[in-house]
């Protein structure tokens, strides 16, 4: 009796950890997707292209000003953001595999090599690209794609 207890309580608690999973990939998921339309309807206000750089702990937007990009650090929606460490990102830029944090090795940081891997442009147009996002443990994912006109799109897949 005690034993089935213990598998009882071990499935409610893997069941619950997984959900748990399952809902932070969801809402990291939204809230990129959300993000991204942003930044993309700030750079046509602004009339300035903005960027978007992914990088192993989470991304960052990124405004081009001065001849160079730079970090949104004071925007209050647009500021760098972490990842929970079991979620992953893969982005394809022209349907190859782009490694995270674009041309510079991790822990370098020049502010004037800083470069985005998808721009949103003040015409409204934008990178195309493919961003699958994946949860350690949970077998759904989440595809946010972009096409040069502008338009924005997420999905839930089940594999």
């Amino acid at each position: 009796m005690v034993l089935v207890l213990i598998g009882i309580i071990t499935s409610m608690a893997v069941i619950g950890f997984g959900g748990g999973r399952a809902d932070s990939l969801q809402e990291e998921s939204r809230r990129l997707a959300v993000l991204m339309q942003l930044a993309s309807e700030e750079a046509i206000l602004t009339a300035r292209p903005l960027g978007l750089r992914f990088d192993e702990e989470g991304y960052r937007f990124l405004q081009y000003e001065e001849q160079r990009w730079r970090v949104l650090e004071e925007d209050p929606q647009l500021r760098p953001r972490a990842l929970p460490e079991f979620l992953r990102l893969e982005l394809l830029l022209e349907g190859q595999s782009a490694e995270p944090a674009g041309l510079l090795a991790q822990g370098e940081e020049d502010e004037d090599r800083l470069l985005p891997e998808i721009l949103f442009m003040e015409t409204g147009e934008l990178t195309p690209f493919e961003l699958l996002i994946r949860a350690e443990e949970v077998e759904d994912h989440y595809r946010i794609s972009g096409d040069i006109n502008g338009v924005l799109d997420l999905q839930s897949r089940g594999e």
